[in-house]
């Protein structure tokens, strides 16, 4: 349903792709309406998806279409899901065996957990390690 009092949210007000006039920031075509949730701040969201090859890009690598990867999006509030991180998520995480996918992480937590090979022995001593030479300001 189309309503002239819905307004598409900026990327910087909901961490996703689409710009306030309604066009799909890959290809520039509009973007239909497809629901209003609110989220935990009680602030009311309004979702609109493409159907575009670019956005439609994770149907091929992970078996999602938009509108879930914007539902995981909206879910995290556009923040990273790493819980000691509160940047905006920016990739889709997935392990790298099974290709399931797991949750949205900024690509700072992606690339660091991806350069460990997602080895939970090598991330807990890693956050050992720097426990121990943590030095205090």
């Amino acid at each position: 349903h189309e309503s002239p009092s819905l307004q598409n949210p900026s990327q910087e007000e909901t961490g996703r792709r689409y710009t306030k006039d309604s066009k799909c920031v890959f290809c520039g075509k509009p973007v239909r309406y497809v629901w209003s949730k609110e989220n935990k701040k009680g602030q009311v969201i309004d979702y609109y998806a493409c159907d575009c090859p670019q956005c439609n890009q994770f149907i091929l690598k992970y078996n999602l279409n938009s509108v879930e990867v914007d539902w995981m999006y909206f879910l995290q509030e556009g923040i990273c899901a790493n819980p000691g991180c509160t940047e905006k998520a920016g990739h889709i995480d997935h392990c790298h065996t099974t290709n399931k996918v797991r949750e949205v992480l900024c690509p700072k937590c992606n690339q660091a957990l991806g350069s460990l090979n997602e080895d939970p022995q090598r991330l807990a001593g890693l956050i050992q390690y720097v426990a121990n030479h943590y030095e205090a300001l």
